[in-house]
């Protein structure tokens, strides 16, 4: 269901008449009244987005666009140096409408994120992140939070509905856990953050997902990997590497995965080993006495 609302805001009078096609028209006869309503966007009713358009004397209500609405939109882990207009408008236009920025007489933003106000379609999904490029070439991620949010999907990010109110939703959510890395932002994330800082090593746990997946996760990040089936609905690991250094594999199970890793030119290996304890409190007690004789083993092999 869609929770949309037309607001006919052309001064000819006070009230609320409902058209076809499940849209309003609201008259609204003074325009401090009017300016209020249009600026203070977004709208909602009990969390569900209420979608305003001005329409003019000479223009058809039905034929009125529904489908944008403005949000205030936060810029995250943008430098000092890039918090301008240049990059405000950027942004703005990859996400949406660019409609303005936040900024002081002098033109300048200051803060832990730079504020614009966007136009979004309410029809596309959310953007979480977004990668610039500098003029020197290098890439920059930067995260996106948004002010007054309506309803929307956490599995795949689209306001107007959520996922515990749809059964095709709930079908959606179980096809994904079975493919594991649910939900789909979450790969979405660990791409972009392992992209962007580029870690030597990624442990993964409860990757709800067979070892075959791991060619697939390999191929998006540029790395190397192996990974361990998970059983039923739970368990599962994951390591990968930087394809510039060598891991060589000492042992795994469903509960670790121990290595050992190159080090940069002139220096010597060291160990890496991953550990996800077991959900039965009872058998955890077997997976302490295996990392009691790792660490035994690493002393007599001369890891300190």
């Amino acid at each position: 269901m869609r929770f949309y609302s037309k607001y006919d805001l052309t001064g000819t009078g006070d009230g609320i008449q409902a058209t076809p096609g499940g849209t309003y028209s609201h008259a609204i006869s003074h325009v401090i009244d009017r300016k209020r309503v249009v600026e203070g966007c977004p709208w909602s009713f009990d969390k569900n987005i209420l979608i305003l358009n001005e329409v003019g004397a000479t223009e058809n209500p039905m034929q009125v666009d529904l489908n944008w609405c403005e949000f205030y939109v936060h810029i995250h882990d943008l430098p000092l140096s890039k918090m301008n207009l240049e990059i405000a408008t950027h942004v703005g236009i990859k996400i949406g409408r660019f409609i303005g920025m936040e900024d002081d007489e002098a033109g300048r933003a200051w803060g832990a994120s730079l504020r614009i106000r966007v136009a979004l379609n309410v029809n596309n999904l959310l953007r979480r992140a977004l990668k610039l490029r500098t003029t020197g070439g290098d890439e920059q991620v930067v995260h996106f939070t948004y002010e007054r949010l309506p309803n929307f999907c956490y599995l795949c990010g689209r306001m107007g509905h959520i996922a515990k109110l749809s059964a095709a939703r709930k079908q959606f959510q179980q096809t994904r856990e079975k493919k594991g890395l649910e939900p789909p932002w979450t790969v979405c994330t660990l791409v972009e953050q392992v992209k962007f800082h580029r870690p030597i090593l990624v442990f993964l746990s409860e990757t709800k997902c067979k070892a075959r997946r791991v060619d697939r996760l390999k191929e998006k990040l540029n790395y190397n990997g192996i990974g361990v089936d998970s059983h039923g609905k739970g368990g599962g690991l994951m390591l990968l590497w930087r394809k510039d250094i060598d891991v060589w594999l000492q042992s795994y199970s469903e509960h670790h995965i121990d290595t050992i890793v190159s080090s940069e030119e002139g220096k010597g290996p060291w160990r890496f080993s991953g550990f996800y304890g077991h959900p039965e409190v009872s058998k955890r007690r077997t997976l302490g006495i295996y990392c009691i004789g790792l660490a035994i083993n690493l002393l007599e092999l001369g890891f300190v």
